[in-house]
């Protein structure tokens, strides 16, 4: 998998929950080779809900829209059986995770000179 735009650098915490993740921007896309044939996709993440509230998080495949749903706690895991006809025929394919609206922390936690535009937290994906 190539993390190709819209993701931060991988961030460690031993404390929280997540204990590594990658936020992404409002739109996050990453490369992933294609089997060409039915897989298992699994995302597991958070939302920062103190900032942010109702947030839409939506994953797509290629163009397709996968799921959109706004989480109903922090942290989120979801599983999709992926029919091979999604991905298409080319070698590789677009997994797209987006979320609206995004938060600049500097804006909403005081102290805070972190200017980055911030949409999920993403701790693991999983695809085969």
């Amino acid at each position: 998998m190539i993390y190709e735009s819209g993701w931060y650098d991988l961030e460690v915490d031993a404390n929280s929950v997540l204990k590594q993740w990658r936020w992404t921007a409002r739109e996050a896309k990453c490369v992933i080779d294609n089997p060409k044939r039915d897989a298992l996709l699994v995302i597991k993440g958070g939302v920062n809900l103190a900032a942010v509230k109702d947030q839409k998080i939506t994953f797509k495949i290629n163009d397709l829209v996968l799921d959109e749903f706004i989480a109903p706690q922090e942290l989120f895991e979801k599983s999709y059986n992926i029919k091979k006809e999604m991905l298409g025929d080319a070698n590789e394919f677009y997994l797209t995770i987006g979320a609206d609206p995004s938060w600049v922390p500097a804006k909403v936690i005081p102290n805070s000179t972190d200017e980055r535009e911030l949409g999920a937290q993403i701790s693991f994906i999983y695809f085969r």
